[in-house]
């Protein structure tokens, strides 16, 4: 029972503490206000003076899908391949915007 509490909140509830601290942490950015370039004059500011943060998403290395035909690591050239793999699945979820927790 105990275990089973400390596994959900290592594996969900963590997760969603780490998301609601880096949207905290992310600033909003402002909109500038545009200028009458007549008057020199400023136009009304815009109803929302910020935009909204984009949402950086968080997700776990086990939770990533590393794509390798093997069930078992048997040489050198297996795990070498495993990690090349491994690399691809990690760098393929960083560019795409998201934070790995390892």
């Amino acid at each position: 029972m105990i275990r089973d509490a400390a596994n959900n909140f290592e594996s969900y509830q963590y997760d969603e503490l780490l998301q609601k601290i880096e949207d905290w942490n992310t600033p909003d950015e402002p909109i500038a206000t545009p200028v009458d370039s007549e008057g020199g004059g400023v136009n009304e500011p815009p109803d929302k003076p910020y935009q909204p943060k984009a949402r950086v998403d968080i997700v776990r290395a086990p939770d990533l899908l590393v794509a390798f035909d093997k069930m078992y690591l048997e040489s050198e050239s297996d795990v070498g391949d495993y990690l090349e793999s491994y690399k691809t699945t990690l760098l393929d979820a960083v560019k795409q915007g998201k934070k790995v927790r390892v």
